[in-house]
């Protein structure tokens, strides 16, 4: 294998292992902003507040 091929499949791993990372983070966002909506209904709030505090959709709110 030559070094140009050994570059482009360490460029590839990096960016598949770059694309997961950020995937994980923006899933553990929106997992973390459910949970707080869920707080948020529990304590009576509209789901208005909800939206702007968490920035979930009202279809989303309401699923919960």
């Amino acid at each position: 294998m030559s070094r140009m091929e050994e570059r482009y499949i360490y460029r590839d791993v990096k960016n598949s292992i770059d694309t997961a990372l950020e995937k994980g983070r923006e899933e553990g966002k929106n997992l973390k902003a459910i949970q707080i909506a869920k707080k948020m209904l529990a304590a009576g709030m509209d789901v208005d507040t909800i939206m702007k505090m968490t920035d979930l959709s009202k279809n989303e709110i309401e699923k919960l």
